[in-house]
């Protein structure tokens, strides 16, 4: 019996230490593959970043300084109508007073809603350089033609977030999510000073994700993918305890068989014991000197 459980331990430990490695692996693959579609992710953000910036500084150019002309209401909503339908509104507004020098693209501190998306802004200057208007593009990021997860396992997800945790897009549930606060997850916090990485966490909806991360290169925006540990890791582990089960049922044999075995065995060496010595009948006996 003992001997079974020798020859019979060692294949279970490789069994379950192959099997552990599998997980591993797939874990590593998984994290790795949404790192890359976070990274695919980001530079579309930077591109739809610089798109907005081209437009905004050729409508710039075009648009009188009146923020309130009836004129330029009427020619943004036609340039408005020409452009994808990622675009929801470009007004005219008020400047902010806190301008610094140069004419950069900023993300407006306007609530943002699902419909209208992410307000960027763009100065508009007069001839002594102070501004004096500001060109406002609305856009809904979930419409950009490639953020999707037709490619990611079900129940995965894409958010982007601003430098304060703020979501800016959420795929899938644009609308349920879109303006929600998750400064206060960790995961969130730790993303946010780290700018990129990968982990296995537990998103704000409670499902457990293997995640990554990227920041934008043209704006301070968090890009997380995150893909369903149990859909990802399942057929890892349903492996890793068919082993297991394989491997205890493989070692309940051999000690069974391995008792029968002894037993049938040691059983008549017992019942031999158990007699009585035979008696040598005196004819029986050798001769002395023989």
């Amino acid at each position: 019996m003992l001997l079974a459980l020798v020859s019979t331990a060692p294949l279970l430990a490789l069994g379950a230490i192959n099997a552990s490695q599998d997980v591993g692996a797939a874990r590593q693959d998984a994290q790795a593959e949404a790192l890359r579609v976070a990274q695919l992710q980001a530079n579309l953000i930077d591109e739809h970043i610089l798109a907005v910036d081209t437009l905004l500084a050729a409508v710039s150019s075009t648009v009188s300084i009146e923020p309130d002309g009836v004129a330029n209401t009427a020619l943004l909503r036609r340039i408005l109508s020409q452009l994808p339908p990622a675009y929801t509104e470009l007004y005219l507004s008020t400047p902010r007073g806190d301008e610094g020098p140069g004419t950069p693209l900023e993300l407006e501190s306007v609530p943002i809603s699902p419909r209208s998306g992410v307000v960027l802004g763009r100065y508009i200057r007069g001839q002594d350089g102070q501004v004096i208007a500001m060109l406002n593009a609305a856009t809904r990021l979930d419409r950009l033609p490639r953020l999707e997860l037709r490619d990611l396992p079900a129940a995965s997800v894409v958010m982007v977030l601003d430098k304060h945790g703020m979501v800016l897009a959420h795929s899938p549930d644009y609308d349920n999510w879109v303006g929600r606060d998750l400064s206060d997850q960790p995961y969130v916090q730790e993303a946010l000073t780290r700018g990129q990485g990968s982990a296995e966490l537990v998103s704000a909806d409670g499902v457990t994700r293997l995640s990554a991360y990227v920041t934008a290169t043209r704006a301070p925006w968090l890009v997380f993918v995150g893909m369903p540990s149990e859909i990802v890791l399942g057929s890892s582990r349903v492996a890793l305890l068919r082993n297991l089960w394989f491997g205890v049922l493989a070692l309940g044999a051999a000690v069974l068989l391995a008792w029968l075995i002894a037993g049938r065995i040691s059983a008549p060496l017992r019942a031999t014991a158990g007699r009585p010595p035979r008696r040598v009948h005196p004819r029986c006996a050798v001769p002395r000197g023989w």
